[in-house]
C-alpha cells in the first residue's frame, strides 16, 4: 500500500509540471520525459540555464539526490535566473498534487473495508444461482469508483481461485426470456 502512494506521488509531481506524455527533447538539448521538457522550455531561459536546470531534474528523476535537496537546488537555480515565482509555483503545484493523492488513495483505502464486506455478502448469498451470484458481483465491481474497483479486484483476486477471477471479468451471458408460443407460420 505504501508503495503504491509513494508511486502516486512520484505520478503527481510529474503532473503537477504538465500533461505531456512522453519523453522529448528541449531547445536544449536535454532529454527528459515530456511534462518536464514543456515546463523547462516554457520558462524562457538561455539554454545554458535550461541545460543546468535539466542535470537537477535528471538527478532527482535518477535517485541521485534527495528531495530536500532538489529543492534545495531548485530554489537556488530559481533565484539564479530569477525563476523564482515559477520554481515557487513548481514546488506548490508539486505538493498540492501529492497531498491530493494521498488524499485519495487514503479515501480508497478507507472505503475497501465496506467494499470486501459487500462482496462478502454477495457471495454468502445461497439464495440466487452461480450465474445470478457472478453477474451480481460484476455488477457491483463495475458500480464502483474505478480506483476501488482495482483496488478491490486486486484485494479479492488474491484470495480466490482463477476461475472465480475469470468468471469475475468475464461473467456468464443473461439467459434471454423466450415465449413458448411458436411463430406463426405464413
Amino acid at each position: 500500500m505504501i508503495r503504491t502512494i509513494f508511486v502516486f506521488v512520484f505520478i503527481a509531481v510529474g503532473t503537477a509540471l504538465g500533461q505531456d506524455k512522453g519523453t522529448t527533447e528541449s531547445t536544449s538539448g536535454c532529454t527528459l520525459p515530456g511534462q518536464y521538457s514543456s515546463w523547462v522550455a516554457s520558462l524562457g531561459v538561455t539554454t545554458e540555464a535550461q541545460q543546468e536546470l535539466c542535470i537537477i531534474i535528471a538527478n532527482a528523476v535518477m535517485n541521485s539526490i534527495t528531495i530536500g535537496e532538489f529543492k534545495k537546488e531548485m530554489t537556488a537555480w530559481g533565484e539564479k535566473y530569477g525563476k523564482q515565482d515559477k520554481i515557487a509555483e513548481f514546488n506548490k503545484r508539486g505538493d498540492e498534487q501529492a497531498s491530493t493523492v494521498i488524499q485519495d488513495a487514503i479515501r480508497v483505502s478507507g472505503l475497501l473495508a465496506n467494499s470486501i464486506q459487500k462482496v462478502q455478502e454477495i457471495w454468502a448469498d445461497d439464495n440466487v444461482t452461480f450465474q445470478q451470484k457472478f453477474s451480481n458481483l460484476y455488477n457491483y465491481f463495475i458500480s464502483l469508483d474505478p480506483r476501488l474497483e482495482r483496488t478491490l479486484y486486486a484485494a479479492v483476486s488474491e484470495l480466490v481461485p482463477a476461475f472465480i477471477k475469470e468468471l469475475l471479468l468475464n461473467p456468464p451471458a443473461q439467459e434471454k426470456q423466450t415465449s413458448e408460443t411458436p411463430e406463426p407460420e405464413v
